[in-house]
């Protein structure tokens, strides 16, 4: 009887490391190192110099690229095993008088985009048979995961969503002592220091003492604050966890 309760309490212990989740958090589809902005070194069926052409995938939903003047806007749609399209192509606004060899191309090759594959900061980008249509490297616009920039909160557990929706809220990481933060009402200042890829301090968290009639985001904020251990900065989207991987807050980076 006592073997077997052993080998129950071993059973437990080993099932529950193996449920553990880890951060960064990383979708079942592995999408995470697209969300880069990308200049285009090579493009299929092109033999001109490509000084101008990126992919700008860095807003995971919504998308866009241009072959040198006009914007291109797409939805990409990602899948199991490296698949990804490039769905609803259009160029909202043209700009250019007609369009070159180079646009044409550029169109055509992102209609029969199907494979992807990232390796360090180079991606790939491949038709169904394989043959590959983008080669393409980070572009110098592009943050590389930073952490350091403005955020815009979009969701905070625990938050008045409404009230929260209408307040302009942020999360200021540009400078880490101190970053700065505002849901509402009063705005608050705190040092911030990171111990390691993912691991995040907010400590000593202060405000201004404005006094705002029925705003529970200030006091929800000064709560969560000291809770935040791990971040990720996927694309255009922050999100900061307790640990134990809950999902605090979520925030944006507006792109240009």
């Amino acid at each position: 009887m006592k073997q077997i309760l052993t080998l129950i309490f071993l059973i437990t212990i080993i099932t529950s490391c193996s449920n553990k989740v880890t951060a960064p958090l990383t979708s079942v589809m592995t999408t995470e190192p697209l969300h880069h902005k990308w200049k285009v070194t090579e493009m299929h069926g092109s033999h001109e110099a490509l000084p101008n052409i990126y992919l700008d995938l860095r807003d995971i939903l919504k998308t866009h690229g241009s072959a040198g003047c006009d914007s291109v806007v797409f939805t990409p749609k990602y899948s199991y095993n490296n698949r990804v399209e490039f769905m609803y192509i259009s160029v909202p606004l043209p700009m250019c008088k007609g369009t070159t060899l180079t646009d044409q191309q550029f169109l055509k090759n992102l209609n029969d985009v199907h494979f992807f594959s990232v390796a360090q900061n180079q991606l790939s980008l491949f038709d169904k048979s394989r043959t590959k249509l983008f080669e393409a490297v980070y572009h110098s616009d592009d943050e590389q995961g930073s952490l350091l920039r403005k955020w815009e909160i979009v969701k905070m557990m625990n938050a008045d969503g409404e009230r929260l929706s209408k307040a302009t809220p942020y999360l200021d990481f540009t400078d880490l002592n101190p970053s700065t933060a505002y849901v509402g009402c009063n705005r608050f200042h705190f040092p911030v220091t990171l111990t390691g890829k993912h691991d995040i301090v907010i400590s000593n968290a202060a405000s201004t003492k404005k006094y705002c009639e029925g705003d529970v985001n200030d006091e929800v904020l000064s709560k969560i604050l000291p809770l935040v251990k791990m971040y990720q900065v996927v694309g255009n989207t922050l999100k900061l966890f307790d640990k134990d991987n809950a999902l605090l807050i979520e925030a944006i980076s507006p792109l240009e």
